[in-house]
């Protein structure tokens, strides 16, 4: 047991043909390392120098949890080559936060931010083609402990060309 000093996982997936006009390549990875300071986990989704997904976590030795960071930044069109055909919206969605977990994964606490877009909804629900660009806001701190979820904070608004909704929680 922890005789491994490196752990690491990596998948490339390469999408071609002729609607593009080069091969798109989605890189997958994800990597545990030991220390003599402890352990790194890190997870990643990229897109040519482009991080699309990132989530990194720091195990100090010793420590009674771990905590770390996570970061987003995706478009629909960095995944709709990989659809096999099928449409989808058209959408931005970027965000950040930290998070932390103890090592039992008994109490995981997760807070950031998102902002976004989507339109073209009407690629999932032809019923939805009426609708226009949607953008939101949210910024939020989840907390699981045990079986209980608790939301100590929760701000999201929806907005077309005005305000459709406003949510606010005034209190955990």
């Amino acid at each position: 047991p922890r005789t491994l000093a490196e752990l690491a996982l990596r998948v490339t997936t390469t999408a071609e043909g002729p609607s593009l006009p080069q091969p798109v390549t989605l890189t997958s990875e994800v990597m545990a390392t030991r220390g003599t300071a402890g352990e790194r986990y890190r997870a990643t989704l990229a897109k040519a120098d482009q991080r699309l997904l990132e989530v990194r976590a720091d195990y100090p030795a010793g420590a009674a949890r771990l905590a770390g960071t996570w970061n987003l930044d995706v478009r629909s069109a960095d995944l709709a080559p990989f659809t096999l055909g099928r449409p989808l919206p058209t959408f931005h969605v970027a965000g950040n936060g930290t998070l932390e977990a103890q090592t039992t994964l008994a109490g995981v606490h997760v807070a950031g931010q998102l902002t976004g877009a989507i339109s073209r909804l009407d690629a999932w629900m032809p019923a939805l083609a009426a609708v226009e660009e949607v953008g939101f806001e949210t910024a939020f701190h989840v907390i699981q402990q045990g079986p209980a979820l608790a939301v100590e904070r929760f701000e999201a608004s929806l907005h077309g060309t005005q305000p459709v909704l406003r949510v606010k929680a005034l209190q955990p």
